[in-house]
């Protein structure tokens, strides 16, 4: 498939897991309300959401999480700081695989239920810090999606927040909070 055939597809697929999480977003916030004829129809509040930003590799975290030290001034340097900690929504896409968080690896790997997303630069996104209860994605999860690109809506971060207990920590990006997972290919 031609890389330009393969950007379409991952676009469209893109603007229908959007539409789906409006959907759901709005239905959850009770923003979906019946017209006359019985057919739902969305409210101001969901026609009102901004659009995503996409990240497909490195640069384009890199890009939403500018060094803080290159701030202007004390408060846009505290503003960077927190987005690095609380992070910022997006809609990440690329190859969902498994991986073995162990601190040295030894071949065959282990996998314990861990996941990350592979961008097209190579970058592994971990879904959630490695020691956070939701890191350990469920068996379905893992089935339908493993090997497969994806579409991952949630906050992100570009570094892992330390573990609470003492612990090595992977320096990577993750995700925090994780709203949708859809197939792109």
């Amino acid at each position: 498939m031609r890389e330009d055939e393969m950007r379409v597809q991952v676009l469209t697929s893109v603007l229908l897991a959007e539409t789906v999480v409006l959907f759901i977003g709005s239905v959850a916030l009770g923003g979906c309300q019946p017209n006359q004829t019985g057919v739902l129809t969305l409210t101001t509040a969901a026609s009102n959401m901004t659009e995503l930003p996409t990240i497909l590799n490195r640069t384009d975290i890199e890009e939403h999480f500018p060094d803080p030290f290159d701030a202007i001034d004390d408060d846009e340097m505290d503003e960077r700081l927190q987005a690095r900690d609380k992070g910022k929504q997006v809609r990440l896409i690329g190859q969902y695989i498994q991986v073995d968080v162990r601190r040295w690896p030894k071949p065959p790997p282990r996998y314990k239920g861990h996941v990350a997303v592979v961008l097209e630069d190579g970058t592994e996104v971990f879904l959630y810090p490695p020691w956070h209860s939701e890191a350990i994605r469920s068996t379905n999860e893992i089935t339908r999606y493993n090997n497969r690109g994806v579409a991952v809506v949630g906050k992100i971060v570009p570094e892992c927040p330390k573990s609470p207990q003492p612990a090595a920590s992977i320096v990577a990006p993750c995700m925090l909070t994780i709203d949708f997972i859809d197939l792109v290919d």
